[in-house]
């Protein structure tokens, strides 16, 4: 039997500093250089021109007309375009793509064998010299295998800590690190723990976590805490921002400020239908945290799982290729943040 072909996509390698901000941004979209420059990804992307953005809860798609796709600027300059050995960005212009590409898929056909497309989906890391991660984690058919907490590296664990011991002494010290128009603040586990009274985090985490990133969300107007998303984390399996998130974050945890959602599971009042989620155009199922309602929100980026605590909403999103049966006994295992994170 031939050997079969491997479509290659998503090779995505990026350097972003230690202020860049937990979210959910998967590594592959397309940004238009010129009216009749395109700058290629992939050829789903060619076909598919699509950001995803986020902080915290599903990402939001916006689809955009090719009319429109000129002069767009890269997210959080975390994609840089694809570089010739003389470091150039390769740019082809939009007639000779498609002639292109058209012409390798023909030949590429036709040269494979028996199953010229048996690989495709495989990675094209390789040629970028981004190395393929293999996860070593069970699969969901084979049950959670989650370990300690305790374990990881709390990235932000080092920073000089700010004065103060009560809870607006912290948001104010915190506040003096951050950047302009950037929310997302560092923070060290501490600060966040003394900064947001009875907010807790996973004891158990995947077994391929790493690191673990931690930051204060900001008004940046009033200078205090965000009315809604107060605090992020995410979850590495390398270390931070020195790899795209697609490759090497498996997770985010937001935590979320919803008082009336808190009151309305209280009173027992509140709608624990999937209905509360139409608009997260995922496909949504009922579960339970703690004996409390929950909801698992999946679509194709990964599945994200919203549930409450006496004090907070959480939603802890798992990227598409980490083990969804993780979810529920990662929410399961919550603590307070000071006693695992010490």
């Amino acid at each position: 039997m031939s050997e079969s072909c491997r479509v290659d996509h998503d090779a995505s390698d990026v350097r972003v500093p230690r202020d860049g901000a937990d979210s959910l941004d998967e590594g592959s979209f397309l940004v238009a250089l010129k009216e009749d420059q395109v700058e290629v990804e992939s050829l789903a992307e060619w076909l598919q021109f699509r950001f995803e953005l986020g902080e915290g809860g599903s990402a939001i798609d916006l689809g955009l007309p090719a009319a429109e796709l000129v002069e767009v600027g890269a997210v959080d300059d975390e994609y840089p375009g694809h570089l010739a050995d003389d470091g150039k960005i390769v740019v082809l212009k939009r007639s000779t793509l498609r002639r292109s590409l058209l012409l390798v898929l023909v030949a590429g056909v036709l040269a494979c064998g028996d199953a010229p497309f048996g690989d495709v989906g495989g990675g094209a890391s390789d040629w970028i010299g981004e190395p393929t991660l293999v996860s070593t984690a069970t699969t969901e058919a084979d049950g959670p295998a989650l370990v300690p907490v305790r374990r990881v590296d709390w990235f932000n664990g080092d920073l000089p800590p700010v004065a103060g011991t009560t809870s607006a002494e912290i948001i104010s010290g915190v506040y003096a690190r951050a950047q302009p128009s950037d929310p997302f603040v560092q923070a060290t586990p501490a600060e966040i723990a003394l900064a947001l009274p009875g907010i807790e985090f996973p004891s158990q985490v995947p077994p391929e976590v790493r690191y673990v990133t931690s930051q204060l969300v900001y008004d940046l107007a009033q200078i205090s805490l965000s009315s809604e998303q107060v605090a992020a984390f995410g979850l590495w399996s390398v270390e931070p921002y020195t790899r795209s998130r697609s490759v090497g974050q498996q997770a985010v945890l937001t935590v979320i400020n919803d008082p009336e959602g808190l009151a309305a599971l209280a009173s027992g009042t509140a709608d624990t239908s999937c209905a509360r989620f139409i608009d997260r155009q995922a496909a949504c199922s009922v579960t339970s945290v703690e004996g409390s309602p929950a909801w698992e929100l999946t679509d194709r980026l990964g599945v994200s799982l919203i549930w409450y605590s006496a004090t907070y909403r959480y939603e802890l999103f798992l990227r598409s290729g980490v083990n969804f049966g993780w979810a529920v006994p990662m929410a399961d295992s919550a603590r307070p943040l000071d006693s695992v994170s010490s």
